[in-house]
This record gives C-alpha cells, sequence and structure tokens, in this order.
C-alpha cells in the first residue's frame, strides 16, 4: 500500500475544504432531539387513538372457555397493588419445533372461579383445558405456580420479568400498542416554507420518503414483513452483539467438525454443546427482531455463516429503518414550527453542500454533495492512523439516512467492503489478501494491521495514483488486459474502527 515517494504525483496537499450549511439556514437555532420528539409524537398519536376507540386488547374472559352464556363472568384482579388482571399472554419461540402460545386466564363466574389455560402453535386455536376452585386465593396460588413453571418468573414480578431458556416469554402488550409505520400520518408538505436550496430538498424528499418504512421490509428478502414499531434502538444492539456471538459459535462449530475425524469421542460432546447454544441464541435473536408472516414456518436455527450473513444484513438494514422512522415521526411534531425536510436535514447534524452545477461529472452521476458530519474530522484527526485514501462505498436509499446521522460503521460478516475504482478513511497498515480463486472474502482478524485490501481483479495502476487534498485517489486505469484471479471485480477495503472512517462525499447516480 505503500508507494514510492516518486511514484505518486503530488496535485494537492492542503486540506479538504468543509462543507457549509446552505445560508438560508445560518440563522436557524435548531435544538430539538428527533429521539425524544418521535416518542412524544407517538404518545400523542396514541393517546389520540384510544380516546376514539375501545381498546382491542382489553382483558376479557377467551371466547374459548364458552363462559358467555347470560351469566356475568369477568377476569380476576390481584387484590393487593399492583393491581393487575390475572390474565396473561405467553410465547415460546422455538427452531426445534413449532413457535407456540400459552394463555392463562383467572375468570369468575358467580361463586366460581375458573383457571382456564389455553395452549397450541401460533396461529391455531390450540387446546385448552378449565380448573375449578371455590376460592380465589387457591385460584391465584395455582395461576402464580403455573405461570412461575411456564416463565421460570414470579408473577408478582412482572416489572423485572427475565427470560430464560426453553421457557415462555410474556407478550409485552404495552409495546404492541404503538401503531405500525403505515397507520401513522406522516407528511412532507409546507406547513411552512422550507428553507433547503432545491436540490437538498429533492434529495432528503427521496430519502425521507415515508413509503419507504412501509415497502423496504418486505424487500430484505424472505423474511417476512418486519414490525418496525416494535423494535428499539436497544433491541437492534442487542441483537447485533448477539449474531457477533452466533458467528464466533459457528466458526467453533466448523472447526470441531472439521477435527471429528481425527477424535471423534472427545469432540463429539463439545460439539453438541456448540449446537444448543446457537440454537438457544437464535432463538433469543428471533424474540428480539420479530417478524410477522411466518406464524406456519418453522424458524431456523443459524448453523451457518450464510444465516448469519443474512440476518446481519437485515438487522444493520433495520437500525438504519428506525432511525429513519424516528426522523419522520419527529419531524410531524415539529411540523408547526420546522418544515419536515428541514427538520430531517437539521437532524441529521451533517452539512451537505451541492458541488457546482459547472463542475466535470460523469455522464450517470446526477449529483454530488460534500459531506461534513459534526465531530467527524476532529475523530478522524485523532485517530493516530495514516495513510488517508478517498474511497467509495455504494448504499441503498433507506441506509442513507441512517449513515448520514450515525455514520459509516464496520458491520460483522463485512461483506460489503469499500472500493477503489469516496469516503474517506485511514487505512494505516494495511495488508493485501490474495483471493485467489476460492471465492472467499472473509476480511479475519485485523491482527497488527488496521486495515484489510482485498486483491480484485482489474486494479488500478499504481502510477495513475494521485495525492489530493492530503489524501491518496487511486486514478490509474484498470489492467483488463493482465486481470489478477480474483472473485472481486475491483480492489476492495475493510477498516475495522469507526474513527477511521470520514464521510467526504454524496454522489447520486440514475438509475
Amino acid at each position: 500500500m505503500q508507494l514510492a515517494h516518486d511514484q505518486v504525483p503530488k496535485v494537492a496537499v492542503h486540506s479538504l475544504p468543509p462543507a457549509v450549511h446552505p445560508k438560508e439556514l445560518g440563522e436557524v437555532k435548531f435544538t430539538s432531539n428527533f429521539v425524544d420528539d418521535s416518542k412524544a409524537f407517538l404518545e400523542k398519536f396514541s393517546a389520540a387513538a384510544t380516546s376514539n376507540q375501545k381498546d382491542s386488547r382489553e382483558a376479557v374472559p377467551d371466547p374459548f372457555a364458552n363462559m358467555d352464556d347470560g351469566i356475568n363472568c369477568h377476569l380476576v384482579k390481584m387484590s393487593a397493588p399492583p393491581t393487575v388482571t390475572f390474565n396473561s399472554s405467553l410465547c415460546q419461540i422455538s427452531t426445534v419445533t413449532w413457535s407456540c402460545l400459552y394463555l392463562p386466564q383467572l375468570i369468575q363466574r358467580g361463586s366460581l372461579v375458573v383457571l382456564f389455560c389455553r395452549w397450541g402453535r401460533v396461529g391455531d386455536s390450540g387446546q385448552w383445558s378449565r380448573s375449578c376452585f371455590s376460592a380465589v386465593t387457591e385460584a391465584a396460588r395455582e395461576f402464580a405456580r403455573l405461570f412461575r413453571s411456564k416463565t421460570g418468573n414470579a408473577w408478582e414480578d412482572q416489572q423485572s420479568f427475565k427470560a430464560q431458556p426453553r421457557k415462555y416469554r410474556a407478550v409485552q402488550w404495552e409495546k404492541r400498542k404503538s401503531p405500525p409505520p403505515s397507520n401513522i400520518p406522516i407528511s412532507l408538505g409546507d406547513p411552512c416554507k422550507s428553507l433547503l436550496p432545491p436540490p437538498l430538498q429533492d434529495l432528503m424528499r427521496k430519502l425521507a420518503n415515508p413509503d419507504m418504512l412501509v415497502s423496504t421490509p418486505l424487500q430484505l428478502g424472505a423474511q417476512g414483513q418486519v414490525a418496525l414499531e416494535l423494535l428499539s434502538a436497544e433491541s437492534l444492539s442487542t441483537a447485533l452483539a448477539l449474531l457477533e456471538d452466533i458467528h464466533q459459535l459457528v466458526r467453533e462449530k466448523a472447526s470441531l467438525q472439521a477435527s471429528l475425524e481425527r477424535s471423534a469421542e472427545q469432540q463429539e460432546g463439545k460439539l453438541q454443546e456448540l449446537l444448543s447454544r446457537l440454537v438457544e441464541k437464535s432463538e433469543e435473536l428471533y424474540c428480539l427482531v420479530p417478524v410477522r408472516g411466518r406464524r406456519f414456518e418453522r424458524l431456523e436455527p443459524l448453523f451457518e455463516e450464510r444465516g448469519v450473513s443474512r440476518h446481519a444484513d437485515l438487522v444493520h438494514s433495520l437500525v438504519h429503518l428506525h432511525l429513519a422512522h424516528q426522523l419522520l415521526i419527529g419531524a410531524q411534531l415539529r411540523a408547526p414550527e420546522v418544515h419536515p425536510l428541514d427538520y430531517v436535514y437539521l437532524s441529521l447534524r451533517c452539512k451537505m453542500q451541492l458541488l457546482t452545477e459547472e463542475a466535470e461529472k460523469p455522464p450517470k452521476v446526477l449529483r454530488m454533495f460534500r459531506l461534513t458530519r459534526d465531530g467527524e474530522n476532529q475523530r478522524l484527526a485523532s485517530c493516530g492512523v495514516d495513510n488517508h485514501w478517498l474511497l467509495w462505498h455504494a448504499v441503498q436509499p433507506y441506509n442513507l439516512l441512517g449513515i448520514l446521522a450515525s455514520g459509516l460503521e464496520p458491520r460483522l460478516l463485512v461483506d460489503h467492503w469499500m472500493g477503489d475504482h469516496q469516503a474517506k478513511v485511514a487505512l494505516g497498515r494495511c495488508r493485501d489478501l490474495d483471493l485467489g480463486p476460492s471465492g472467499n472474502t472473509e476480511p479475519g482478524s485485523p491482527g497488527s494491521h488496521e486495515s484489510t485490501r482485498a486483491l480484485g481483479r482489474w486494479q488500478p495502476h499504481i502510477l495513475g495514483t494521485v495525492t489530493w487534498h492530503s489524501s491518496t485517489v487511486p486514478l490509474g486505469p484498470s489492467n483488463k488486459a493482465e486481470p489478477h484471479q480474483s472473485p472481486l471485480n475491483y480492489n476492495e477495503y475493510v477498516v475495522y474502527k469507526p474513527a477511521q472512517v470520514c464521510l467526504r462525499y454524496l454522489l447520486e447516480f440514475e438509475d
């Protein structure tokens, strides 16, 4: 990666000029927090919706109990605070059998108290049982015993509920009262005039398209429809950590399976333990990222890297979609005072400046913006890694708001690499990875290096590499006459720390 000094022509050595806000926004003092604003709007919207209609999830006796025969019957409530109805919805996500529900209730019918339980596969009526008691205290004691046996938690202490392996989990109805994105009225209209110049308005309108929130989850592979309203930043962060654990276990499993022939008896027990841990963590992941439309399919444990990679792509996309959802919802709360497009732009904390229309650009490039994220230049300068390069990274429109707001983060099972054939990255000590004909694009561990370059089939000639604005830019013609043997078309790069990446330009291409 380090070229000889006389091979690199110096065309510009001054620092890259930072992007600036449009002059129309120069006097705007923006202090809103889109996370807090989105929560406030959802609370306001949910309160208005529930005041106009009866809550469809109001606790009533299960119709399968067949106790609606004209005699007054109702669910029993705890006498001591907190006043909670003896009614629970338990769900067990399983990759071994079908995912199941367990629904226990205490129903009082005159002087008779009935413990009614219904269970079965999600989507089915299931089976049920009834146990009669003459006293509420006796029935409540049996309800609590049953709840503990099914969940591993005490009924009286639901606020500190902790999911246990191979046990049912309590369905969080409060979270499920949040309206889905398709039911929330989102407008990018004109309650007040936008201060953004037309090119930025057009870009923000494309990136903040409300239809994207509904349609994109359906396009993320055969995963069913993801319930965005049930997700949180915390659950997605936990899901990513789980995927890292699963990835490590999958690699250990592959290593063990490769050595089974040599010492089968010694390794068999450890392999079964790894498989059991993979099943447990896979089920926990399915609980964190709920997916609609899979009730009649058996969920598969993540035993192979391909499945882990697919779910990592899904969760990373959901992180960006969740952030975009919060931006648009927060904009609705402040719409009377700030135009929604201006709100989204200012909330990104990323300055975007359109390069002049007179600037030369390739035919398929529609527009070019210079970017400066708040604090990112200082972070790159202080990370202590040199050898700065300007490289490309392709993104989908639904990922872009999240990347502009939170930066370009290294991802689990990196399969998106950066190409040289333009975020600014500090490569530092960069190792070359010759993939050969194998097709393996796993970057591996960084070791003593800060980055990895995977050699592609067509590489830019080193004599065409220039230094521009204190960064190296590979501009040489590709060696298509003598291609290198590789599954990649061009050289691609991986960096291992977020501080090594600094967004510099955004290019919009013709589709």
